[in-house]
């Protein structure tokens, strides 16, 4: 197994890709503690894990805030005796151009995608650095690199990941500290961002399946494979490495505006 002996620290780990990461990586091998603020989404994440043998504990946690940031990654410690991985995956997900933006909604969008992916490294680094050859995983998005319509402050905060793993990765270079690049991925917050277009599911994931050249929109366990690579020996050369798994909307800057 890929993660054998290892232990992960996943937040935003109650739904969507930080689901899925945790489930893979307990497959895998790791011990895995899950963080989110829904008590019921992570024990359901933890219940799931428990279910195919692995071992994980929750941990209720807002990543925007220190102390929720530093008691998650001090119990993880404790329960599990040390830490290998952390995966910066909590996120929160806005529309809205910057006329439609309000001083409070920056604000809330950076503290959890921005603020609360460098509270948790503080907390989580000196502890990978006893475990050796640590690795932390920051999940921003496609969204990160291209402009898309209405979604100026969420797009800003994911541009924003891309530099501070680069920033992390020259600070730390005993450790591995990456970057996943998701594009169009069937979550909660795509749903969320179909609901503000107007539109039903159905006919959102409709028209959006058009966009990548591969035809669809990935399901979150696709991702989660990235984010496994990233965190494993696998990718014992890549530090400060953005990985882009997108369906090729990038590449060919084929999106559907308005």
């Amino acid at each position: 197994m890929r993660l054998e002996d290892k232990v992960a620290a996943i937040t935003g780990s109650g739904r969507g890709i930080g689901r899925a990461t945790a489930i893979l990586f307990a497959r895998e091998g790791a011990k895995v503690a899950v963080a989110c603020r829904t008590e019921a989404e992570g024990n359901s994440t933890v219940e799931e894990i428990a279910n195919e043998g692995g071992e994980a504990v929750f941990v209720k946690t807002d990543v925007s805030d220190e102390a929720d940031a530093l008691n998650f990654i001090e119990k993880t410690v404790k329960r599990f005796g040390r830490l290998n991985i952390l995966v910066n995956n909590a996120a929160v997900f806005c529309g809205g151009t910057v006329l439609e933006a309000t001083a409070e909604l920056y604000d809330m969008v950076f503290s959890v995608n921005v603020k609360g992916m460098g509270l948790c490294a503080k907390s989580a680094i000196p502890h990978l650095r006893r475990s050796g050859n640590g690795a932390i995983v920051n999940v921003s998005s496609m969204n990160g690199v291209i402009g898309t319509p209405s979604q100026a402050v969420y797009n800003a905060s994911k541009a924003a990941i891309i530099a501070l793993t680069k920033s992390m990765a020259i600070d730390f270079p005993d450790l591995r500290i990456n970057v996943v690049l998701p594009g169009l991925t069937r979550t909660k917050a795509l749903d969320d961002a179909i609901a503000q277009v107007g539109v039903t599911l159905e006919e959102g994931y409709e028209v959006l399946k058009r966009t990548p050249l591969v035809g669809r929109v990935a399901e979150p366990m696709e991702i989660a494979h990235g984010i496994l690579f990233m965190a494993s020996d696998e990718a014992s050369y890549a530090t400060g490495s953005s990985l882009l798994l997108d369906g090729g909307i990038v590449s060919v800057d084929r999106l559907i505006r308005g």
